[in-house]
């Protein structure tokens, strides 16, 4: 077994993709046995795009995800709704879970609505891509149920519902739950699939990816 001095394995803090120097990575022309010392800088993750910059040794991010799981938590999220003093952030993607959870890092006090047209479920949408070359059920990329991420952020969890429109003058959303009125807004959307029209007889089995249940 691998001391942390001599651990070779790396992760993407991005996405949680690993490099093992012993596997190498051959598909981008690393060969087993390659040190990620010796990778060249414009390699880059083959699950989310990321250069080798965004990797650090597995052992210290076991660390520290050990260290944060055995920080105080915060206080249990408030029963409201949004409100004039909440964050209220709209997404329940990478980008929405990071910004809930850097807001909790800073402030352990403030009320944190995140609402999600879905399920909300914590996994990473670059992993979608590569499960099915795999042939892995969507649950398997699930990291974290929605309700327990929240529970473990101390924040307000509105899953599976849509926003419809929004008054920016007032601060208030209105959502397929009724209204949420907020101090501060995030719009964590995420991007959007370009569709394009393609000719030939393979056209019917296209498959266009963007969310588990897809």
């Amino acid at each position: 077994m691998n001391t942390p001095e001599q651990d070779i394995r790396w992760i993407c803090t991005v996405c949680g993709w690993i490099y093992d120097e012993d596997e190498g990575d051959p598909d981008s022309g690393l060969a087993p046995g390659t040190r990620f010392e010796d990778i060249p800088e414009d390699w880059y993750c083959p699950l989310c795009g990321v250069t080798k910059a965004d990797f650090m040794p597995l052992h210290e991010y076991a660390a520290q995800r050990a260290a944060q799981t055995d920080a105080p938590r915060p206080r249990a999220a408030r029963g409201g709704v949004g409100g004039p003093d909440a964050v209220v952030i709209v997404g329940a993607g990478i980008a929405g879970w990071t910004v809930a959870e850097e807001l909790r890092a800073r402030d352990p006090d403030r009320p944190i609505t995140l609402i999600s047209n879905d399920e909300a479920a914590a996994y990473t949408k670059p992993g979608l891509s590569m499960a099915i070359g795999q042939g892995r059920a969507p649950a398997d990329l699930i990291e974290q149920s929605g309700p327990a991420k929240a529970a473990e952020l101390g924040i307000t969890l509105q899953a599976n519902t849509a926003v419809i429109s929004l008054n920016t003058d007032g601060k208030r959303l209105l959502t397929t739950r009724g209204p949420v009125h907020y101090g501060d807004l995030v719009l964590a959307l995420g991007a959007r699939q370009r569709f394009r029209a393609f000719d030939g007889d393979a056209v019917g089995r296209i498959t266009r990816l963007n969310h588990l249940a897809a």
